[in-house]
């Protein structure tokens, strides 16, 4: 089963917060990882040995946190910490319906026997919708080059290292 281990670093930086230090050092380590494994064609052996149910159940567990995160987001809480005062949307039952919501979706596009470009989709839509939210803010936008290092690691602490490698790599 093809697991992309940059998609999961990016939803578990989402969910748990994590810094742009933190999700760079986590990046790194599992790319050299994902590298180290690939040149002595280990993968395949792990490919083997990890069991496909652990591969969907953190594919899951991840997806609700997601979820979980979206929800105190849309209810109020930019940190997504949950509060049950931030609203309706921030409840287990509200949880438990976008869950089950997920679940058919994923069935639908699973068994529907067609290629569904969702990722494609939801990108064009985020897209456009940042887009929108930028060009009515009217706020001005710098285009000036910085290298990736520059901004992802300019501020790395020796917690963020620990933090990273041991939460999100």
């Amino acid at each position: 089963m093809c697991v992309q281990p940059m998609k999961t670093i990016a939803a578990v930086g989402i969910a748990e917060g994590l810094s742009p230090p933190q999700v760079a050092v986590a990046g790194m380590m599992v790319s050299a990882m994902v590298l180290a494994l690939g040149l002595t064609r280990s993968i395949v052996l792990v490919g083997r040995l990890v069991p496909e149910a652990v591969v969907l159940g953190t594919q899951l567990g991840l997806g609700i946190s997601l979820n979980q995160k979206a929800f105190a987001m849309i209810a109020g809480s930019p940190t997504g910490a949950s509060d049950p005062a931030q609203g309706p949307l921030d409840s287990p039952i509200a949880r438990l319906v976008s869950a089950m919501i997920g679940v058919a979706f994923a069935l639908a596009v699973r068994h529907s026997g067609s290629k569904v470009p969702s990722a494609l989709i939801l990108f064009v839509v985020g897209a456009g919708v940042g887009m929108y939210t930028l060009l009515a803010s009217h706020a001005p936008v710098g285009l000036a080059p910085v290298p990736p290092a520059v901004w992802a690691l300019g501020s790395l602490t020796p917690s963020d290292l620990q933090h990273a490698l041991l939460n999100a790599a």
